[in-house]
């Protein structure tokens, strides 16, 4: 394919980034795995979360995500989205290691129920892991051209998929077998390495993506605020249907 050299974006091999993007995605989602869904909810049993509380735990990543609104306001206000990735990418990173830590009883904060404190440090970790993803996926649309857009997606998902069937039901076995061969005060440091072990390869995630350049914001013609851009969306009828369909 002949590339535009006086583009800047034009000039990024799209072999390499393909390639960073997809051992970054499985990386990310092989952590990903291991520090949300059942690992994160029977952590949450552990502690003695019943009824609203795992309920919770179970809508907070849903929820904040509409914290992901702010990103737009730190692309402007900082002027490069990866910076912004990797920025709240490491916040996300550094509030999860918060839940692990709370299987020690000695670093449990007196007078303060394990499970909030895990809550907080959920609803932390997403707010920040919803700006990073709206600024990556902002980045990547500039940084990878626009007729290449389905097969590079396409791959990206692939990778994701693949680990999603394998690393979450391997990570289970081994939290299993643990815990049946271990005493019930050891039994909550299954939980502990697996954070660990998540936690360790979203931050290796990172490499891949921190070698691509950045790509310059492209300001729009006029500014509009978020609240005004939300309301125009939902006058356009395709997006009502997304709506509808989430």
């Amino acid at each position: 394919m002949e590339l535009n050299t006086s583009d800047p974006i034009e000039e990024t091999n799209l072999s390499r980034v393909t390639r960073s993007v997809v051992v970054n995605q499985a990386l990310w989602t092989a952590g990903y795995s291991l520090t949300t869904g059942g690992c994160l909810t029977y952590f949450g049993y552990e502690l003695g979360a019943s009824g609203i509380l795992i309920g919770l735990l179970l809508v907070i990543p849903e929820t904040v995500g509409v914290a992901g609104l702010l990103s737009r306001w730190m692309i402007h206000r900082v002027g490069n989205r990866k910076a912004v990735w990797l920025g709240c990418s490491l916040i996300a990173r550094f509030s999860t290691l918060g839940i692990p830590l709370l299987a020690f009883p000695s670093l449990r904060p007196a007078g303060i129920n394990p499970l909030w404190l895990m809550a907080g440090f959920l609803a932390i970790a997403q707010t920040a892991q919803a700006n990073s993803y709206m600024a990556y996926l902002s980045w990547l649309s500039d940084l990878v051209p626009e007729q290449n857009w389905g097969r590079f997606f396409a791959k990206r998902n692939i990778a994701r998929v693949c680990l999603l069937l394998v690393v979450p039901v391997a990570g289970g076995y081994l939290r299993d077998y643990w815990r049946a061969n271990v005493s019930v005060d050891l039994a909550l440091l299954a939980y502990v390495a697996a954070f660990g072990v998540g936690t360790s390869l979203q931050l290796a995630s990172l490499w891949p993506l921190i070698r691509l350049p950045n790509v310059a914001v492209r300001s729009p013609a006029f500014d509009v605020p978020n609240l005004r851009l939300i309301g125009t969306a939902r006058r356009d009828s395709s997006f009502r249907r997304l709506l509808v369909h989430s």
